[in-house]
C-alpha cells in the first residue's frame, strides 16, 4: 500500500459511508441494513475502495482511515468517537450473558446509524471484557472521546440494565440510566433497551461538544467543532446568538465544504430566522434553508438531521407531503432518533391527523425524555389538540410546555389563539401580553411564512382566535 494512493484517493461520498461504517466493523450485511441499499452494492463499493486506496481488506482498509491518510471528511475526527464496553454481569443464568452481549452489539449498530460521531468496532470494545477498567485509559486506547458502560442484572421475571455514559477524556459523568423489562419477552426487551440507551447518548453527546466547543478559542478548534459551537449558540434561540451561531457555521463550511454539523446549522439558524422574523429578507432565509438543507442530503444523506433539514425546506415550499416523507424515512432508517420523531409529529397534526401526530409526539418524549427540545414537543402535542378541537388539552400541554420556555413565540401564539377560540379571554389576552412581550413585532404575515403548509382551516382558525384574543396588525 503506497502512501500517495492512500492520501489521494477520490472516494464518493457513499465509498466514504461504507469505509466508515465497514472501520466500525459491520458486515457487508449489516452496512446495508443501515444505508438501505443491496448487500451486492455494499460489495461493490468496497471493492472500489480497495482499488482506490490500494489495499487488499477491510483491516488495511481500516489503517488507512484511523490514520487519517484517507480523504474522508463528512464526519468528525475519530478523537470524538464513542466507544461501548461489554455491560457487567450480575447473574449466571442460562442465556444471560448471551443477553448482555448481543444488547451492546446492538446498541453499537444503532449508534452507528448516527452519522455525527464514529462508534468504535465490536471487536476492539470487547477486548476489555472481564476487566476492571480505568476509563480514561480505555478512552486513550480506543482513541475514543465517549465510553458507554453498564451492567446487566437478572432475577426470576425481570431483567434490570444500568448504562452510562462518561466523557473519557474528563472522566465526567454526562448520562445515566436504568431500564427494566419482562423477561418473558427477552428479545424485545433487549431491542427497546438498545434504541432508548442510542436515543439518549446522541444528544447528551451533541450538547457535550457544543458546550466543548464554547469553551475553546476559536483558533484551537476545527471545522467540526465550529459547527458545533453555531448549532450551540443557534439553538439558544436568541437573536444575537443565532447570528453569531450562522457566522461560526459559515466559517466552518469555508474550512470544510463538507462539514455536515456546519450544514445543518445554517439550515436551522435560516429557519429560525424565519420563526422569530429576526430577518428582513425572509425570501432569502427561506431558500437558504432549502440550499442548506439539499447541502445536508449530499453530505450525509442518511443522517436523520438531512431528512430533518430536508423535511424543513419540503414544509417552507408548502409540499408537507414531501416533507412528511422525509421524516418517514428518517425514523425508518434511525428509529433512535427523537427529533425526527417530533418532526414528524408536528407535520401529521399539520397536515390534518391530530392523532398520529400526537402518537409519534409521544413516541419522541419517550425516546428522549430529558430532551432540549422536549419544550417543543410539548407545545406540538398542544398543537395537535388544537387542530381536534381539544381547546383544554391544548392549553394545558401549552402550559407545561411554557413551563420549560417561557419565551417561545409558538407557545404564547397558539396558547392566546386557542383560549380566546375557547371563550377564555382573560388567559387568551395574557397570553397575547407574553406574545409581544417575547416577540414586540411579530405579525400574522410572517407566521403564514413558516406556517404556511398548516390546513387553510387551521390557519384561519389560528388567526381569527388571535385577533379575538385582541392582536392587531402593526401599523
Amino acid at each position: 500500500m503506497t502512501e500517495r494512493a492512500a492520501a489521494t484517493a477520490p472516494l464518493t461520498p457513499r465509498q466514504q459511508e461504507i469505509l466508515s461504517l465497514a472501520a466500525k466493523g459491520l458486515t457487508n450485511a449489516d452496512i446495508a441494513g443501515v444505508l438501505d441499499i443491496a448487500p451486492g452494492t455494499v460489495k461493490v463499493h468496497m471493492a472500489a475502495v480497495y482499488r482506490l486506496l490500494d489495499v487488499s481488506n477491510r483491516t488495511e482498509a481500516a489503517l488507512v482511515l484511523r490514520a487519517g491518510q484517507a480523504p474522508v471528511s463528512d464526519g468528525p475526527s475519530q478523537g470524538n468517537a464513542i466507544a461501548v464496553l461489554p455491560f457487567d454481569l450480575f447473574s449466571e443464568g442460562q442465556g444471560d450473558a448471551h443477553f448482555a452481549d448481543g444488547l451492546v452489539e446492538e446498541i453499537i449498530t444503532r449508534l452507528s446509524r448516527w452519522q455525527w460521531f464514529p462508534v468504535i468496532a465490536r471487536q476492539s470494545c470487547f477486548a476489555f471484557k472481564h476487566q476492571t477498567n480505568d476509563i480514561r485509559q480505555v478512552g486513550t486506547e480506543l482513541g475514543a472521546a465517549y465510553v458507554v458502560e453498564g451492567s446487566v442484572r437478572h432475577s426470576k421475571d425481570t431483567v434490570r440494565v444500568t448504562a452510562q455514559l462518561i466523557d473519557a477524556r474528563r472522566n465526567a459523568h454526562l448520562w445515566a440510566e436504568t431500564f427494566d423489562g419482562p423477561r418473558s419477552d427477552i428479545f424485545s426487551v433487549q431491542d427497546e433497551i438498545a434504541r432508548s440507551v442510542a436515543a439518549a447518548i446522541h444528544p447528551e453527546i451533541v450538547r457535550s461538544e457544543m458546550r466543548l466547543a464554547r469553551s475553546q478559542h476559536p483558533q484551537d478548534v476545527d471545522a467540526w467543532q465550529m459547527g458545533m459551537g453555531g448549532l450551540g449558540q443557534i439553538e439558544q434561540r436568541e437573536e444575537t446568538a443565532c447570528r453569531n451561531g450562522l457566522a461560526l457555521a459559515a466559517r466552518a463550511l469555508e474550512l470544510d465544504p463538507e462539514c455536515l454539523s456546519a450544514a445543518y446549522a445554517m439550515a436551522q439558524g435560516n429557519y429560525l430566522q424565519l420563526v422569530f422574523q429576526w430577518t428582513t429578507d425572509p425570501m432569502g432565509c427561506a431558500q437558504a434553508v432549502v440550499e442548506y438543507a439539499a447541502r445536508c442530503k449530499r453530505i450525509a444523506p442518511d443522517d436523520p438531521y438531512s431528512f430533518i433539514a430536508d423535511g424543513t425546506a419540503c414544509m417552507l415550499r408548502g409540499d408537507i407531503d414531501a416533507a412528511i416523507e422525509q421524516l418517514e424515512s428518517a425514523t425508518k432508517r434511525n428509529p433512535s432518533s427523537a427529533r425526527a420523531y417530533s418532526f414528524l409529529g408536528q407535520l401529521l397534526g399539520m397536515r390534518g391527523d391530530p392523532d398520529a401526530g400526537i402518537e409519534c409526539l409521544e413516541q419522541a418524549i419517550a425516546l428522549s425524555p430529558h430532551d432540549s427540545a422536549k419544550w417543543a414537543m410539548l407545545a406540538a402535542i398542544g398543537i395537535c389538540h388544537y387542530g381536534a378541537g381539544r381547546l383544554d388539552q391544548c392549553c394545558h400541554y401549552l402550559h407545561r410546555a411554557a413551563d420549560i420556555r417561557d419565551d417561545e413565540t409558538l407557545v404564547w401564539s397558539m396558547m392566546a389563539s386557542a383560549a380566546a377560540t375557547a371563550g377564555w379571554q382573560d388567559e387568551a389576552e395574557a397570553a397575547l401580553a407574553e406574545l409581544l412581550r417575547v416577540q414586540p413585532g411579530f405579525t400574522i404575515e410572517g407566521f403564514r411564512l413558516v406556517g404556511g403548509a398548516m390546513l387553510p382551516a387551521y390557519l384561519e382558525r389560528f388567526e381569527a382566535g388571535l385577533r379575538k384574543a385582541g392582536y392587531t396588525d402593526p401599523s
